[in-house]
Parts: structure tokens; sequence; C-alpha cells
């Protein structure tokens, strides 16, 4: 029974100190603009037309059922995703109106598109506010409406995302030229 109980402790210490072995060492960025949903597949006209009108729009949800149509879009700038915003379209089948919900920026951000910090010194910051230890590691630059949510004028910066992979989804969203936090998600909440 000693001796049971002696390997018990002993196998529990082992394990407990070590790191997840299935933790990724590398970090990856993030795969930048690319096609999430075909826009030849959304066959209602206005829709389509939405996204042939704006071409920073990328479509990455649509749902057609007897009540609805939905399209739910990323906003680009250029070739950086913007991370605060959203767009979506929705029409309601009975009555045939189509309601927007999100703005797409119609002016360039006032945001130095060359960043300051580099993704490993985001990364490490971001390791101050987030536990990334059971987690591979991805990055992507893009940008961040800081008054995201607000009434005010938008105020887009350059931003890195540092991102844990797995659910519930972990996240830091940091200024690219002075690494002040905007926002992190612990998985459950974001906090700002």
């Amino acid at each position: 029974m000693k001796y049971i109980v002696c390997s018990l402790v002993l196998a529990l210490g082992f394990t407990a100190c070590k790191k997840d072995l299935g933790a990724c060492k590398d970090y990856k960025e993030a795969p930048g603009r690319q096609q999430l949903l075909d826009p030849a597949g959304i066959d209602f006209k206005p829709f389509r037309d939405t996204l042939e009108k704006y071409p920073q729009l990328q479509a990455v949800d649509y749902r057609n059922d007897q009540y609805s149509k939905n399209l739910s879009c990323n906003i680009y700038y250029k070739d950086l995703l913007i991370f605060s915003d959203t767009y979506s379209l929705y029409q309601n089948t009975t009555n045939d109106t189509i309601r927007k919900f999100g703005t797409i920026p119609v002016s360039p951000p006032a945001a130095s598109l060359s960043p300051g910090i580099s993704y490993k010194d985001a990364i490490t910051n971001a390791k101050r506010h987030a536990n990334f230890d059971h987690t591979c590691i991805s990055y992507q630059l893009g940008l961040f409406n800081r008054n995201y949510g607000g009434n005010n004028t938008p105020d887009y910066r350059l931003a890195w995302k540092i991102m844990g992979s797995g659910t519930p989804e972990i996240w830091v969203i940091s200024d690219a030229h002075n690494n002040q936090i905007f926002q992190i998600s612990h998985g459950r909440y974001w906090v700002y």
C-alpha cells in the first residue's frame, strides 16, 4: 500500500509540472484575406450587388431560409482585416425590407500601416495578459477601431491580434506601435 501511494504521489508530481506536450513551439501567421464563402453561391441579387460594390467586404456566412436571408461579412482596408468591425445584411422575406448592420469605412484610417512593434514583442506582451500555455499561437496584423461600439468618430489603429487555437478562443489585440492593449478575450468574456 505504501508503495502504491508513493508511486501515485511521484506520478502526480511529474505530470503536474510538465507543460502540455501538444502545445506548439512555433508561432504561425494567421492567413490573410482568403475566400471563405464564394459570392457566386449567394442566390440573393441585392446581397451579391453589395459585395460587388464594396470589394473591401468579405462574405463569411450566408443563410437563407423561409423567413429571412442573412449575410455576414468581414471588412478589410487594403489587405488588413478590421478586427473590430463587421457588416451584415438581413432581409425579412415577409416584408422584403433589407436592414444593414455596421458601417463600411469610406476614408482611409489615419493609422500608419507599418508596425513599430514586432509580432514577437506583441506575443510577449500578450502572454502577460492571457494564458497561452496550452495552445498554439498565431498572429495577424490588422486594424482596430478604438471607438468600437460607441457613437464617436472611428479611431482606427494598426494592431496585432495574438490568438490561441481551440475553444474557448483566447486572443489579445494590442497597438502595433506602442503595445497598448485594446481587447482581451479569455474565452468567455472580453476585457477592454
